[in-house]
């Protein structure tokens, strides 16, 4: 998938160089593209739920102590209404900053330099290690990780902090040296 990517984005940039905005719905016009955007909105406004679920679940688990839903009392009303107030307060927040931030492309580059790189190239390395060398580890019979796999994984993380670092700061210098 990685490949199909590259290979998709290097033929964009070189058909279209610089020139290109961040925002493809900016690069075209007419009857199509409003109708193209209309089902993109659709899209993003029906998915919303299935997207902050997570986000639900760990909120109401920290506030209520439980997911009202999962509960042998279902029909619990307080529970009910905190849970639909804190869903209300999620949304709001989403709609918030969708709103307040007007550079799209900027929110969408900056996260996705900064999450995407923490989530594939630091956390991995660093939850393998903490993992590897846990009393909790009870599928390995040698618990502990050689040297070099040790000097190995830890060479993973300092490059995905680096490359999440650097990413995210050419990111922020690019958008604030405009």
């Amino acid at each position: 998938l990685f490949v199909v990517y590259l290979v998709f984005g290097i033929t964009v940039y070189y058909s279209f160089g610089e020139t290109t905005n961040g925002l493809i719905f900016e690069n075209m016009s007419g009857n199509l593209v409003a109708v193209t955007k209309v089902f993109h909105s659709l899209a993003i406004l029906f998915s919303i739920p299935v997207k902050l679920w997570p986000a639900f679940e760990a909120i109401e688990l920290t506030v209520i102590g439980q997911n009202w839903e999962y509960t042998e009392k279902a029909n619990h009303l307080p529970s009910r209404i905190t849970s639909v107030i804190i869903r209300l307060m999620v949304l709001a927040a989403t709609g918030a900053v969708a709103i307040l931030v007007p550079d799209f492309a900027f929110l969408v580059a900056f996260c996705g330099s900064f999450c995407i790189s923490l989530v594939g190239l630091v956390l991995p390395p660093l939850m393998y290690i903490l993992l590897s060398n846990s009393d909790a580890n009870e599928f390995r019979e040698d618990k502990k990780l050689s040297v070099l796999n040790l000097v190995f994984h830890w060479f993973l993380f300092v490059v995905g902090v680096a490359v999440c670092s650097g990413s995210s700061a050419s990111i922020l210098i690019a958008k604030f040296s405009q």
